[in-house]
């Protein structure tokens, strides 16, 4: 808001950029480094808005009163009166004389609706197999710390892993919720492992007697993911099996990991449920998988990440009832067994609680100046400041960048695409 506020005022020498206050209380603020001009008329800034982006709904936009700009003190006058703090040393502000902000909210608000990003999504029946929820629920740590790492490296795809780290003992980490199974049944089970301290081994577990399935994986390669493939390629569901659950166990007092991508499918399996947030067919990208890398060590069955290109893999999709929760499942329609853990790729809505902005943010930015120019020159209180505008807005159409998003299939949209080669 601060950036946009700043480009359609920045001939007005009295809008400063990324401007904060100094001080003030609840009906006025001070910002001696930004609004000192001595001299300067007290009506300057009369019956332009005052814009507090950090502040709640209800205080972040008043008033300038008339009378209200005290050049000398660099002190503004504003009405109604916010709550306290609002003002405070360091707080960010926004002057609008030409356009009301909340217009500008609504064209932010309008285009990210209008917004698709690619996500990746693990077909795994574990409960937060992407590791993108926001809380720990899903997992039970004995000796650990949970958390949310959000360190790049650290992260295998998304925005963040899961953070295990030693607290009293040697860590170890296993799902809430275990996944029902049948005897004889044959899972694909898999998950990429960061190691920052130790050894660690990953199980599938028979949660009705508390038993390993097959061999565990392990992983001591520190700084780097590896995919860990117990058993190693098939977990064959034993007799009298009901549950099957996923462990990690670190070897030492200190260890520390991190993990994602985590797998769980019976290879059978050939219907898979997309998120409820997925609403259209049409917003499937991709189904496909990684062929597995090469084994570090024998008998670890620990695999290099990196090695191979994306295979697509045959889907449908087919309706399951329009209006419900469960709007449509995909069919996976490959021949045979499902070999390797398979992924989707989504066209996801914008969700304010869920999905960061990777575009890029000039363009973001540009996209909502060009919404404001055309509000701008509608209601232009003369033909210089019309002219103005309609220049400013040609300017910006001359962006080939926006020019290609703005006229794209005829529609005022945009989609943003991951790398559609390499691996995760």
């Amino acid at each position: 808001m601060q950036e946009i506020c700043y480009r359609i005022h920045r001939n007005f020498p009295v809008f400063p950029k990324g401007a904060a206050s100094t001080n003030g209380d609840t009906t006025s603020l001070i910002d001696i480094a930004n609004l000192s001009y001595a001299g300067a008329d007290i009506d300057l800034l009369e019956r332009a808005w005052l814009y507090f982006p950090e502040a709640a709904a209800a205080d972040r936009k008043r008033i300038i009163a008339a009378g209200g700009f005290n050049g000398g003190a660099g002190d503004i006058t504003f009405a109604p009166a916010t709550a306290a703090g609002v003002t405070n040393s360091g707080k960010l502000y926004g002057i609008w004389r030409d356009l009301d902000p909340s217009f500008v909210e609504a064209y932010i608000e309008e285009e990210l609706r209008g917004m698709r990003f690619d996500q990746w999504v693990p077909i795994s029946d574990v409960v937060d197999a992407d590791a993108e929820a926001g809380d720990e629920d899903d997992w039970s740590g004995t000796n650990a710390t949970l958390s949310r790492n959000v360190v790049a490296a650290e992260v295998r795809h998304g925005k963040q892993s899961l953070d295990i780290v030693a607290n009293a003992g040697v860590p170890q980490v296993e799902m809430t919720v275990a996944i029902p199974v049948t005897v004889n049944q044959h899972w694909l089970v898999s998950a990429m492992v960061y190691v920052n301290v130790g050894t660690i081994t990953m199980e599938a577990r028979d949660a009705t007697a508390g038993a390993v399935i097959g061999s565990g994986a392990t992983h001591a390669e520190v700084g780097r993911f590896l995919e860990l493939v117990p058993s190693p390629d098939l977990v064959s569901i034993p007799a009298s099996c009901k549950l099957l659950n996923l462990r990690f166990a670190a070897a030492g007092a200190t260890d520390d990991f991190r993990i994602d991508d985590i797998f769980a499918w019976n290879r059978d399996n050939k219907v898979w449920e997309p998120p409820s947030w997925l609403n259209d067919p049409h917003d499937i990208v991709r189904i496909g998988y990684y062929p597995r890398g090469r084994q570090i060590s024998a008998g670890l069955y620990a695999y290099e990440p990196d090695e191979r290109r994306w295979e697509p893999y045959p889907f449908r999709t087919r309706s399951v009832e329009e209006d419900g929760l469960h709007a449509f499942k995909v069919e996976l329609t490959g021949r045979g067994p499902i070999k390797r853990p398979l992924w989707a790729v989504l066209q996801r809505p914008y969700d304010p609680t869920a999905t960061t902005i990777y575009t890029d943010q000039e363009l973001f930015t540009q996209l909502i100046l060009h919404r404001c120019y055309e509000h701008l020159i509608e209601t232009a209180l003369n033909d210089g400041a019309k002219a103005d505008y309609i220049r400013r807005k040609a300017e910006l159409e001359e962006s080939a960048v926006l020019r290609s998003t703005i006229t794209r299939h005829g529609q005022d949209v945009l989609r943003v695409h991951a790398p559609r080669l390499g691996s995760f």
